[in-house]
């Protein structure tokens, strides 16, 4: 087992854990740290690095999976992602060279790290093993309250002994002991969650009754809550889970205030914007910008993109994400309605190269999609039924899969019995259509005109149940 975050889509986990340094450098001061390694059998060849003043650092493997780069990066925790489902906290130590080895080739994937920063992450992995192996998640979250509680104490005594009887810095001796006491109640807090499982209960069935099912770990829960500093900056650079728990504290206020689940709409991002105004730490302030408002509300679809940029551009105080934020702003203006769509020629089932320019004269509803996400593939049932209706209209029905294996997205198309015209984007392809249009999740759809305008970089999809209309009223 090793410390890698396999994400799951429930409250509790629900946002990507990306850590922050120890210390604060000059960036001239910074020696440069060589970061390289291999990765084994896994969908993608490219990966991101987050944290520190990077806003995504993007490292690309080889033809044999090989990958090397050199980077200026200040001490401390980094967060290594790989797709959108797994990642990795390293500590970094500035100068010291690290390599990596992974293997998802045996289906439970293998972690290898060498080189001068190595020891420490070894040591880190050592660590997480003490708590739990995702094969043996009932061994522990099975157990009833009471025996669940004595053996996590029980385990937190293991890892601060093994701290301990390390030679590593004071300094960072503290630093995990005061991780283990945030992981400690990340897994009480956990537990609910797993152990309704094994009471054969869903989560949704009790959360209104926690206290009944489980009261000591509830009162844990209230307790760490009621007393802990959500807005402690040292803590939040230094430590990946009391970062994912601000992040949790934060999305939790934010749905109290505006009384229900309003994923990312206006009230939402007004109420994330006034609340994320009253942290006194710049660095909370500007990754719950970079979290929420940033990702979620500059988007060309969003008529208040605009106003959007301006309240953000005033808060944050980072000259990379600001830097970012100003690109990207000057980049969504180019995907308004009634500009060109960018052009993309991709290959198709035949082998043949397709261009969007192609299908001038004709509407164009694309479908940004790939075999791997559940999403897109739940809505290729509504998508049939959309062409069906619209297949003497003056429309085509265009899809790109990305990230994907040809010979999956082949064996798919076939399978399913897709219509439309079908194109791959090559995991090596220099023109992405996520990076032409930013994607902010899959699966996107675009709609270009007969002029080869945009309509709209985020369409409506199949699935919902004004398509109908919104076609009857976009189409002439």
């Amino acid at each position: 087992m090793f410390y890698l975050l396999k994400f799951k889509y429930y409250f509790l986990v629900l946002f990507t854990a990306i850590a922050f340094s120890c210390k604060s450098q000059p960036d001239t001061e910074i020696p440069k740290t060589v970061v390289s390694g291999i990765i084994e059998d896994y969908s993608t060849k490219v990966f991101t690095i987050n944290g520190q003043g990077i806003v995504t650092k993007k490292i690309t493997l080889d033809d044999a999976n090989n990958f090397k780069d050199t980077l200026t990066l200040k001490e401390g925790f980094y967060s290594i992602n790989l797709g959108a489902y797994y990642s990795i906290p390293v500590y970094i130590i500035s100068g010291k060279d690290i390599s990596f080895t992974m293997n998802f080739r045996i289906g439970k994937p293998s972690l290898i790290f060498s080189g001068e920063g190595g020891a420490i992450n070894n040591f880190i992995q050592k660590k997480a093993s003490i708590y739990i192996d995702s094969d043996k998640e009932k061994e522990l979250y099975g157990l009833n309250e009471d025996e669940f509680l004595a053996e996590l104490n029980s385990k937190k005594n293991t890892a601060n002994i093994l701290i301990d009887a390390t030679d590593y810095s004071e300094t960072f001796k503290k630093i995990e002991k005061k991780n283990i006491e945030y992981e400690y109640f990340d897994m009480v807090r956990s537990y609910p969650f797993y152990n309704s499982k094994y009471i054969g209960k869903t989560h949704k069935d009790i959360e209104s009754e926690l206290s009944k099912y489980y009261p000591k770990t509830e009162k844990v829960t209230k307790d760490f809550m009621d007393t802990t500093n959500f807005d402690n900056s040292e803590d939040y650079k230094n430590s990946i889970t009391y970062k994912r728990l601000v992040k949790d504290f934060f999305y939790k206020k934010i749905i109290e205030k505006i009384g229900g689940y309003e994923y990312y709409k206006t009230k939402f991002m007004d109420a994330a914007i006034a609340e994320i105004k009253t942290y006194k730490s710049n660095d909370i302030k500007d990754d719950l910008l970079w979290e929420h408002p940033i990702r979620r509300s500059l988007v060309s679809s969003n008529p208040n993109f605009e106003k959007r940029y301006t309240e953000i551009i005033d808060i944050i105080t980072s000259p990379s994400i600001k830097e970012y934020v100003e690109k990207r702003y000057q980049e969504i203006k180019k995907l308004v309605p009634g500009n060109p769509a960018p052009e993309f020629t991709y290959e198709d089932v035949e082998g043949n190269m397709v261009s969007l320019s192609d299908f001038k004269g004709k509407y164009v509803y694309i479908d940004i999609w790939g075999t791997w996400c559940g999403p897109c593939k739940q809505e290729i049932p509504f998508l049939k039924k959309l062409e069906e209706r619209y297949r003497d209209k003056n429309i085509e029905f265009l899809s790109v899969s990305v990230k994907d294996k040809k010979e999956t997205w082949k064996e798919f198309v076939k399978k399913e019995n897709l219509k439309g015209t079908q194109l791959y984007e090559e995991q090596k392809s220099k023109m992405k259509i996520t990076e032409l249009y930013k994607i902010p999740g899959y699966p996107t759809f675009i709609l270009v005109n007969p002029e080869g305008k945009i309509v709209s970089a985020h369409a409506m999809r199949p699935s919902n149940p004004e398509i109908n209309t919104y076609f009857e009223t976009h189409i002439k």
